[in-house]
């Protein structure tokens, strides 16, 4: 058997597998590593009902919020050394979520909570001198700002908090590099998203 066989290769042999094989098959993927772990609880825990989609969402943005508070940038060495923030492991959720589930109003409350907290996490570090965070969190807004321009139903999964939040980003010295999109539509959306609720 080759060692890199072609997913229709895979394929080929699951045809012949029973059910239990491929149970067993599937467990011994969820225990390989966390990665695979996380994978399955995105796709079966944000699938079984409404409640429980709503349980995992909260899920996914109390890790993401617990990552970034966790974090620590020391670009001048203060501490006794050098100190960069690692961005792969607080992007992972958001990532596994996109995998598992897609694109949904989900995903689009998990990228603003992904701006706010690193904005917070900017400020609190003076991480501007982070390229690493700076980008990534400009390539999240990025995203966020495309998606909400072109499905602007998307904006209804947003809370007001969010959406004013949100605005506070777009105003802030860490958006700048996010010129080229054309965020004036999204924060005009916004504003009248803000308008509106407010008049209920």
């Amino acid at each position: 058997m080759k060692s890199n066989q072609s997913w229709l290769e895979v394929k080929k042999q699951l045809k012949y597998c029973s059910e239990r094989d491929l149970l067993g098959l599937v467990q011994e993927l969820y225990k390989l590593n966390s990665i695979n772990k996380e994978y399955l609880n995105a796709k079966f825990l944000a699938g079984i009902n409404l409640q429980q989609k709503d349980e995992f969402i909260k899920e996914i943005i109390n890790t993401i919020r617990t990552l970034w508070q966790k974090s620590f940038h020391d670009p001048y060495g203060y501490g006794g050394g050098v100190v960069r923030v690692k961005i792969s492991p607080i992007k992972a959720p958001l990532v596994t979520y996109k995998k598992a589930v897609g694109v949904d109003g989900g995903y689009i409350a998990v990228l603003a909570e992904y701006i706010i907290y690193g904005q917070i996490f900017l400020e609190r570090n003076c991480a501007e001198m982070s390229d690493t965070a700076l980008n990534s969190i400009n390539s999240v807004a990025k995203e966020l700002f495309v998606l909400l321009a072109n499905e602007d139903k998307y904006i209804n999964s947003l809370s007001s908090k969010q959406l004013e939040n949100i605005q506070v980003f777009i105003a802030s010295y860490y958006a700048k590099n996010i010129a080229l999109v054309a965020y004036k539509d999204v924060e005009n959306l916004i504003t009248n998203t803000l308008k509106n609720s407010s008049k209920f």
